[in-house]
């Protein structure tokens, strides 16, 4: 069984970490993959929109371990949505396929984007439980945002390093408005003896009815979108900077129409 760390306790483990190891400590600062009390009060500020996005957006899977003091109703309530997600979650099975795409209709095959300050499709990816492509395809002519689950969670498949998961999982999720779906940066939830961690708020542990195992809490964004397919995109790496030797020292990727 898991150990279950109260948010006191983790408070202890980051300040014997800050002592040991400052200079790592201050890059973790840094991204974000700890997040000091100064940082959670900014956080707590935010309205839910705000904190969706910045949960998009994280470029980790760690937890933000948000002292309770410092959570937010915004912070409770997504955290009080992932656990209901987990105990709700139900794996869908190869074999279940054809059911479920028979249930879900049109919902079966959602549009997956990309954002790149503009909405992008994504190339069809493989049937079956398979990762996105990240192949942009078509360019979004129009979005409408559709109120929807803030969270899509899935099992891991073996491995929690792959978002690998079936298309239809989100068609039961989403809104009856939506046609398209937006991911953000997930991040990982252990099951252990049948109870789980928020991976918001330190300390907070539930029981959720789940098999021991790893699971994945994905943010995301639902929409209504008009695709307009007259012309299809790639992304492109440029060199912007080079040093004395020629050498590439700065990249940036950028959107452009196909040839």
């Amino acid at each position: 069984m898991k150990t279950e760390l109260t948010a006191e306790q983790v408070r202890k483990q980051l300040e014997e970490f800050s002592r040991r190891a400052p200079e790592l400590y201050a890059e973790y600062v840094e991204r974000d993959q700890i997040l000091e009390p100064k940082r959670q009060i900014e956080l707590a500020r935010m309205n839910d929109r705000q904190f969706l996005d910045y949960l998009m957006n994280r470029n980790t899977i760690d937890h933000l371990g948000i002292y309770p003091e410092y959570a937010s109703n915004v912070m409770k309530a997504f955290s009080d949505e992932i656990f209901e997600g987990l105990r709700g979650l139900k794996e869908v099975r190869l074999e279940d396929l054809p059911e479920l795409r028979e249930q879900l209709g049109d919902k079966a095959k959602m549009i997956a984007l990309s954002d790149w300050g503009d909405l992008y499709t994504h190339e069809p990816r493989e049937d079956g439980a398979a990762m996105q492509t990240g192949k942009l395809e078509f360019k979004v002519a129009k979005a409408i945002p559709v109120v929807g689950p803030h969270f899509f969670i899935t099992t891991t498949g073996g491995y929690h390093g792959f978002l690998k998961f079936y298309e239809e999982e989100i068609g039961r999720i989403a809104p009856d408005e939506a046609n398209a779906y937006l991911l953000g940066n997930g991040m990982c939830v252990t099951v252990s003896n049948g109870r789980a961690q928020s991976p918001i708020i330190a300390g907070d542990y539930r029981n959720v009815g789940l098999k021991d195992d790893i699971y994945h809490v994905v943010p995301l964004k639902f929409f209504n979108v008009d695709v307009d397919r007259s012309k299809k995109y790639t992304t492109k790496i440029d060199v912007t900077e080079r040093d004395a030797e020629g050498n590439a020292t700065c990249l940036i990727t950028k959107v452009v129409p196909r040839d």
